[in-house]
Parts: structure tokens; sequence; C-alpha cells
């Protein structure tokens, strides 16, 4: 069998599937129609590269090597998911995108396959993301990664810099305008031919692709095409009703509410396109397909922007599963966390990660839930949200927003059932 595992980042899962969003995904819809949806599926860590860490080693946060948001790098030799799939199962094992496994050293190769074995790659294009790419093209002469070499190369890297730099310079979010990069040219648009390309040159045996798109991640640029296709759509404001009557942190007009998530939502339609020609490339009648994200995106809500926080819409990610052994089964409440995705896949390969994921296949087949907890933590703080009873959250302080080092951590408790946005965190 083979496995097709799409990773969005900082992709909110009520962005996908949800009649008060005009969000339109067509090929995402077909893979929901086509195996389940977890309503309910959380990350280990709220922020990329611990989470990615994580899912790779099937463990929670607190047993995670990389602890911090910007690394430390995944360390060598480790029995990754990737690794034992390699190695153990003699499948041919690519990835290409941002994965963000050696984040703290910003260094991919021209041609993306540094460490491409210490990692368990048999075949790699990894790249960096859109702020990576911005620090290596500014400060270094030498190519550090396949994206930043293939503006070069296309005559494109000072238009790229020069869009960036404002963007950077507008709090990330703010500048909504769209960039001047021809479509061909934008990040997740290339990381899709990537994974084209592995997918042409893979050997005739069983394979898994992993393709870690980089976007909804800010900044909020978008392609011209990509922001024209999404004007004059209206979404919800953002709900600034924070865990604390205080409130903290930056607010927008309405109108540049809506345009920041209109140009949210041209990016998860993009990806959107992108999934769609990678399943015309593969069998769809041997291939499992898993779509999730790292993190979510505060995208405003409780005055909070980018991720790092127990809020759900940070939490949260989106969970879809479709594919061989999959029965076609919608939605469900069931609890799950990116670390089950990998233990699945390895129990389906002969072999347990032996950590903390639990396996989803009978769940998958038909069967009954398979986990009564889900966790995830940065730094200081640490959460739990049961399939009943009440989320908890220790060490937190909902009037910062600075996740690593609050003034005033203290221990919170919420009832999603009747408290669904979290508008009333209580103290205890």
């Amino acid at each position: 069998m083979n496995t097709l595992l799409i990773v969005a980042d900082q992709l909110r899962p009520d962005w996908l599937g949800n009649p008060s969003i005009d969000c339109r995904t067509p090929n995402i819809d077909a893979l929901r129609n086509a195996g389940v949806t977890f309503n309910n599926a959380y990350t280990p860590s709220p922020v990329c590269a611990p989470a990615r860490a994580c899912m790779a080693l099937a463990v929670e946060y607190d047993k995670s090597p990389v602890q911090d948001l910007d690394g430390p790098d995944m360390p060598d030799n480790l029995p990754t998911i990737h690794r034992r799939l390699r190695d153990e199962s003699d499948i041919h094992v690519m990835s290409c995108g941002k994965d963000d496994l050696t984040k703290r050293t910003t260094y991919w190769g021209p041609l993306g396959d540094w460490k491409l074995p210490e990692m368990g790659f048999s075949d790699a294009i990894r790249s960096e993301g859109k702020w990576g790419a911005l620090v290596g093209l500014k400060q270094h002469t030498e190519v550090r990664g396949p994206y930043g070499g293939m503006l070069r190369n296309n005559e494109l890297a000072q238009m790229f810099i020069d869009d960036m730099d404002e963007r950077w310079l507008d709090q990330r979010y703010e500048n909504t305008n769209p960039c001047t990069l021809p479509d061909p040219f934008y990040l997740d648009t290339w990381i899709a031919s990537t994974a084209k390309l592995l997918l042409d040159r893979r050997p005739d045996k069983p394979w898994f692709l992993q393709v870690n798109f980089a976007g909804p991640h800010e900044p909020m640029d978008v392609t011209a095409s990509m922001w024209e296709s999404v004007q004059g759509r209206a979404f919800p404001q953002p709900n600034l009703i924070g865990g604390s009557p205080l409130g903290y942190g930056i607010t927008y007009s309405e109108d540049k509410n809506i345009a920041i998530r209109q140009n949210y939502t041209a990016m998860v339609e993009n990806i959107d396109a992108r999934i769609g020609e990678l399943l015309a490339q593969v069998d769809l009648s041997d291939t499992l397909v898993v779509l999730t994200a790292d993190h979510g995106d505060m995208l405003g809500d409780h005055r909070l922007w980018h991720k790092t926080q127990p809020y759900e819409q940070s939490v949260k990610v989106p969970l879809i599963v479709a594919g061989p052994g999959v029965t076609r089964r919608g939605n469900t409440n069931a609890l799950a966390s990116l670390i089950d995705v990998s233990e699945t896949l390895a129990r389906r390969s002969g072999f347990s990660m032996n950590g903390d994921g639990a396996d989803m296949s009978n769940f998958l087949a038909g069967g009954t839930a398979f986990r009564g907890v889900v966790k995830s933590g940065l730094l200081s703080w640490r959460m739990e949200r049961p399939a009943v009873g009440i989320k908890t959250i220790n060490d937190y302080d909902p009037d910062s927003s600075v996740a690593w080092a609050p003034p005033n951590p203290r221990n919170w408790q919420v009832d999603l059932t009747t408290d669904p946005e979290e508008n009333n965190l209580a103290l205890v």
C-alpha cells in the first residue's frame, strides 16, 4: 500500500467543510466524502518544529527533542516514522516542501537533499518557507534552499525580497496586497511541482510521500489571480472576547479583517487545487491519503494572531483520512492527535512506534473511538482535552501573548460543550 500524507502549515480546520466560511475546496471535499473527517483532531504542540518532531516520533511534547519555536533541529538518525518505514518496511520514503525538521540551521541544500538519509528519506526535495527563503536570499550568496535557488535562476529573487521586506515590516498579516510573483513561482504551487517530480521518479515499489505545504501560514501574500478570486467574499469577524476581560494584542478594522481572511482563504483554495493535481497522479485504489496540518491560526480571535496558544483555533488541526482500509463514515467527534497518524502508518506497515500515539486502524475500518484524551503544550503551558468533561490549561496567562515567559501563569478550565468559543476561561 502507498501513502500520500499532506501537511499544511497553520491551517484551521473550520476553514474546511464549514458552511459559514466561504472557502471553496472541491478536492478536499471529495476526500471528506470518501473517508473520515475528525472534528476533534489536535496538535501535540501548536508551533511548526515541535509539532512536526512529535508527529515524526509519535511522542507527546514533553518527550520531544524539539521544544522551541525555532528548533533545535531534529537530531540525526532517530527512529522517526520516515526512517522506520524506509529501513524496516522497505518503503520508498519521499518528502517535499517545508518540513521544518532542520529549522534552526536554515539550510536545505541547493537541491533540497541536505541530510536526506539522516532524516529517513529515500528521496526528497526539502525546502525553506517564505521567511526562510527571504533570510537565505538576503544574507547569503550561496544557495541555502531549492526555492530560493529557483527564484534566483528565474531572475525573481529581488522581486521576492522587495515584496517580503514590506510584509515583514507590516506585522506579517496587515499587508494584504497581492504579490508580484507569477503563479507557477508561488511557493505552494512550486512545492506541488516538486511533489509531482518525486512521484515521476519513484521506483516500482510501495511508497510514502509527505507533501509539506507552506500555506496558509502568514504573510498574507497571494498572487494577483489568487487575490482576484476571493474579492467580494464576506467572512465572520474575529471573536474579540478573551479569556480575561483585559484583552491584548493587535486588532484591525473590520475591512482589514475581511481582507486578511480573504487572502487566507485564497491560500487554502490554492492548496486544494494543488491537491487535486496530486490526486490525479496516484492510484487511489491502493493509496491511503491523509490530510492534516501542524497547527491552526488564531486569525485575530481573542485578539491573537499566529499560533502558540492553547485556544482551539491554535491547537486544533484538520484530519481527513481516505483510502484502502477506511470506511466512509463522514464526520466524527472522536478525539485524535497528530501523533496517532504516525502510529497508524507504522501499524499498517507491520511495526509500532512505541511512543504515545494511538492506532486509528480499527476506528478507520468502522470501529469505536480509540483515544480518551488529547494533550498539547508549548514551553510554559500544558493542555488536556478529554472526550467527555472539562478542558484544562495549566500554567497559562491569557493576558499575555508570550507563551514562553508569561508574567502571571495560572491554571484554567473551560467547558467546550457550553462555551465552544472559550470566551470564559475559569480560573482554578
